[in-house]
């Protein structure tokens, strides 16, 4: 199984405490953001890691370099979005894969269930009531997928795609054959969401959802997403 961990954007919302660094060094626990998924990674034996840089990407190197891990860079990170980071990723995926936010946090028994849970897609998802800018889903009665985007009505979500996914050899293949339309027609400003999206509407390839409602995790946007982990996540480390 391979990973690849998409950390190209700068953070800009949440600048006032990076110090200029990428926000996945940010520590939670007296461990960077993307150390906690790192080490979840290394504790199940997966070393053939991808992380997707842009913002920084010298930095990313200098201080992951020599662990094993591969590096995509995008160049554009400053004007597209996280699909176009993935698609110049993608080359280095040829197996069942796992992926991940760099600015997420979680509970390793998240991340333990949602490698063992069964599917070509499976998508951890909290069904808390939805705001606005949340990755939202929308599933049928046997919890597939019918819809994945930030634009649908809160109400009409069942929860919060949380930014972790398991994907399978087979659904990498459509992936790839879904990013790459996107990029063809310079659509750059798509999440990687679009991508899964294009698999439920081809009726290809189904998308699970794993509830882990009351399970703890935070995806880290603003000041208060930080405060919130450390509340969250401190006691972890120490």
């Amino acid at each position: 199984m391979q990973a690849i961990i998409m950390a190209a954007g700068r953070g800009k919302r949440i600048s006032t405490v990076t110090d200029g660094l990428p926000k996945c060094f940010l520590q939670i626990g007296g461990r960077r953001i993307i150390d906690h998924q790192l080490h979840n990674l290394r504790e199940l034996g997966i070393a053939d890691i991808t992380i997707v840089t842009g913002y920084r990407k010298s930095l990313f190197e200098a201080e992951y370099g020599g662990q094993g891990i591969q590096f995509a860079f995008n160049p554009f990170f400053e004007t597209t979005n996280v699909l176009t980071s993935f698609w110049f990723g993608q080359r280095f995926l040829n197996d069942d894969f796992l992926y991940f936010h760099a600015d997420t946090i979680f509970d390793p028994a998240i991340f333990h269930e949602m490698v063992r849970a069964q599917g070509d897609v499976v998508l951890p998802v909290d069904t808390h009531p939805c705001a606005e800018e949340e990755m939202k889903v929308r599933v049928d009665a046997a919890g597939h997928v019918m819809e994945i985007n930030k634009t649908m009505p809160g109400p009409s979500a069942f929860g919060e795609f949380i930014g972790i996914a398991k994907c399978s050899k087979a659904a990498l293949t459509l992936i790839k054959v879904a990013t790459e339309e996107f990029m063809v027609r310079q659509e750059f400003q798509h999440y990687f969401e679009s991508a899964l999206q294009r698999l439920i509407d081809d009726k290809r390839c189904p998308v699970k959802t794993l509830n882990i409602s009351g399970k703890r995790w935070n995806e880290i946007d603003f000041e208060a997403d930080l405060a919130k982990g450390r509340r969250l996540f401190d006691h972890d480390c120490r």
